[in-house]
């Protein structure tokens, strides 16, 4: 199956890239490619263009297509390209899922736009209408600001497209569990320091960090050791 395939895929170290601007604060496309190529030719396993650190919260919805779609081209099947569709509109969340997949995206990431924190039932029910929407294998993402559930992570795992997770809190008993009950599941990806390093000693397969955009190979050694 594709998810699995994908899941397979999901280790390594991956990238929330940073988004290069012009002096004139357009998005410098050539600056794009660039930062894709230089990630590629360091072993990097995949990218996740705009997203946090990528400036999400500065770009138009049309920034976020031109950025994701120029960056599916520049890795060119050399790493996974996972598309962030947060948005605070379910429906632009939808449109972002959908034109992911029309552009190979290979993964979607699903995260709830801040500062909301919706129930576990809500939570539940924008993840599910955008997997039936996108039909796309996904990530969902957990912080300390708007924690997933174990149980709704455990009520997505009926879905075959759910491949993995990217747990950024600091709640260490949580990881545990999350290790424990989960990992033969999903691919645990962990970012922030206190994910960073209690995960990677449990034996994660991959990482996502902001450090990788500058020190790719360092980040790689940190993982293999």
């Amino acid at each position: 199956a594709p998810a699995e395939n994908l899941r397979s895929r999901l280790r390594g170290v991956i990238a929330p890239t940073v988004t290069p601007f012009d002096e004139d604060g357009v998005i410098s496309m050539p600056a794009v490619r660039q930062v894709v190529d230089f990630l590629a030719e360091a072993g990097v396993n995949g990218i996740i263009p705009a997203d946090l650190i990528g400036e999400v919260l500065s770009l138009t919805l049309d920034e976020r297509r031109a950025v994701l779609a120029e960056s599916v081209q520049a890795a060119g099947g050399r790493m996974v390209v996972i598309a962030l569709t947060a948005d605070p509109s379910l429906q632009n969340a939808v449109d972002l899922a959908r034109f992911a997949g029309k552009v190979g995206a290979d993964i979607i990431k699903l995260s709830l736009p801040y500062p909301y924190t919706p129930s576990a039932a809500s939570m539940l029910d924008i993840f599910r209408r955008i997997d039936d929407a996108a039909d796309m294998p996904f990530l969902v993402e957990s912080s300390d600001a708007l924690a997933i559930p174990l149980e709704v992570i455990a009520a997505l795992g009926e879905r075959p497209n759910f491949v993995g997770l990217e747990e950024w809190g600091s709640d260490i008993g949580r990881m545990d569990r999350l290790f424990r009950e989960f990992s033969d599941r999903l691919t645990i990806l962990p970012s922030g320091e206190t994910a960073l390093l209690f995960l990677s000693l449990l034996g994660t397969p991959g990482l996502i960090a902001a450090e990788v955009n500058f020190a790719p190979r360092v980040m790689g050694e940190f993982l293999a050791a």
